[in-house]
């Protein structure tokens, strides 16, 4: 369930008059906006309001062509069409948001440089505003008394006031609460409004006014919205009463969805921890039942290194740079049941690789031609994502970066950057190169061992702990090619890998199954 897209669903629904029903008995939003009117009107004549902060309120109505018109009080008018964007319920309105408040006003421009060591007295930024509330309060300017005193001539920050990120990171809004001593930089406004607050919050929140931010944000370091194109944004008045309604409907469902965004986290840990338990079982040769007639793997492994050793006797893989085949005790983690061996990677492959970068770096992608693995294109779940594949030219593929060309059933490993994700190359992926980040490891004999269940294995906690321990660090930290030779493997019977890789596979299709439902 994509909970994301539930939560704007909501809010929009909210603002079109959809999400509660309307009561006719209702004072009509026109009442209360010729009431707020008034109301801005007497509080410039007892000074409490400038006069220019009332000569750009409009009235917006609609003719007898049913075309929307917006009125000043100079008493020039103008056709709006173009910019209502949905029809409203009867009893709601259109106004302009200036039209509606008494304070609309953002943070210095030029903001003090602050104190050096902590006061009570807090410049805010946008960073502060997030997730409905103010957070980070580590991450603020502080001042002293004197400098608050003027800045909070500004802002004059109140309870209930509503607090919008305009500059930087916009649109992000909530309601003041109280409790601190506050004023902020430019890249948030202070809003107080003569409406409901929290229905008008919620509205910022809604995808008309996001979408509308995002598209006419302007601005080359920084992306702003400004007061004056937020003091124009229309906003769609519903009575009162239901304004009220709205807001409490919106904190139910949003209290809803918030449960469901738990669960749903959850559950998520849930099915990785079963995962990582389905596959610490299979290792340790505990998730299927042994089959005493198998062919040991001790058998398997002899078969495996003589056909190692005829392909080095014809010249046609090098012979091991050290002894792999020898263990300390110290490194081998748990006991192995009857029929399983303990080997190294190297030694069931014939190659064990990495991938090389053009000498054009960059330069060589391209939008078609052979496709070029980075470690972004390989999932978590162990398949490798073409959508968003960059490719390479065919004679560079097969002059250039000859060496790294993968074959079907290549073992993949990612060893820089992101470490150690995994993935089998199929025959449906080829051709196919890889870059210097993914390492690729060559069965002797796919036959004589199961790709499948090595990927998974190798994909196992314990496992993955062990090689990331022995990670060279660097500027940027990688496994070498050494490290994924002498990966520990416990090796059972062939026909048991099959059947480990099976039951992995079943049980991990079932959690998936669950995990999907919740996106």
């Amino acid at each position: 369930m994509d909970t994301k897209a539930l939560r704007q669903k909501i809010l929009d629904l909210a603002v079109r008059g959809k999400l509660v029903p309307q009561n006719p008995d209702d004072e009509p939003a026109r009442v209360l906006l010729e009431r707020i009117r008034a109301e801005k009107k007497q509080m410039v004549k007892d000074g409490r309001l400038k006069a220019k902060d009332i000569k750009n309120d409009s009235v917006i109505y609609f003719k007898e062509d049913n075309l929307p018109y917006e009125q000043f009080p100079d008493g020039t008018e103008k056709c709006i069409t173009d910019e209502i964007p949905f029809e409203l319920p009867h009893g709601w309105e259109w106004t302009r948001l200036v039209s509606i408040c008494d304070k609309i006003i953002d943070g210095d421009h030029n903001p003090p440089k602050g104190e050096n060591v902590p006061t009570k007295y807090l410049m805010l930024s946008s960073t502060n505003i997030n997730n409905n509330s103010i957070t980070e309060l580590n991450k603020v300017r502080y001042l002293s008394k004197e400098i608050f005193e003027k800045e909070n001539t500004r802002t004059s920050v109140k309870i209930g006031d509503i607090f919008f990120t305009s500059v930087g990171s916009l649109g992000r809004s909530c309601v003041y609460q109280g409790g601190y001593n506050i004023c902020f930089q430019r890249s948030v406004s202070v809003i107080s409004t003569l409406i409901l607050n929290y229905y008008l919050k919620y509205y910022f929140d809604c995808s008309f006014i996001q979408e509308k931010i995002s598209r006419e944000a302007t601005g080359t370091a920084q992306k702003g919205f400004y007061l004056n194109q937020l003091s124009f944004c229309l906003i769609a008045v519903p009575p009162l009463s239901e304004q009220k309604r709205i807001a409490d409907k919106i904190n139910e469902l949003m209290g809803l969805v918030d449960v469901i965004e738990e669960n749903k986290t959850d559950l998520q840990t849930a099915v990785k921890l079963a995962k990582e338990k389905i596959l610490d079982l299979a290792i340790r040769g505990q998730l299927v039942p042994q089959n005493p007639d198998d062919e040991p793997a001790s058998v398997l492994l002899e078969r495996i290194r003589a056909e190692k050793q005829q392909l080095i006797q014809q010249g046609k893989i090098k012979p091991d740079k050290k002894d792999t085949v020898t263990f300390t005790d110290d490194e081998l983690p748990f006991e192995l049941p009857d029929g399983w061996e303990w080997c190294r990677l190297g030694n069931l492959c014939s190659v064990i690789s990495k991938g090389t970068t053009p000498k054009g770096g960059k330069s060589c992608y391209l939008d078609s031609g052979i496709n070029y693995l980075r470690v972004e294109n390989i999932m978590d779940n162990g398949q490798i994502d073409t959508s968003d594949m960059v490719h390479i030219d065919e004679k560079i593929h097969n002059t250039e970066l000859k060496r790294s060309i993968l074959q079907e059933d290549d073992l993949l490993i990612t060893i820089a950057g992101t470490l150690g994700k995994t993935a089998v190359v199929h025959k449906n992926n080829l051709p196919l190169n890889t870059n210097q980040a993914i390492s690729f490891s060559r069965l002797i004999n796919v036959n004589l061992c199961f790709v499948d269940f090595l990927r998974l294995i190798i994909s196992s906690k314990i496992i993955q702990n062990r090689l990331l321990l022995k990670t060279k660090v660097t500027s940027i930290p990688n496994l070498t090619l050494e490290i994924i030779s002498d990966c520990l493997i416990p090796l059972p019977p062939l026909n048991e890998q099959k059947r480990i890789a099976d039951k992995i596979n079943q049980l991990f299709s079932m959690l998936d199954s669950i995990t999907e439902f919740l996106n």
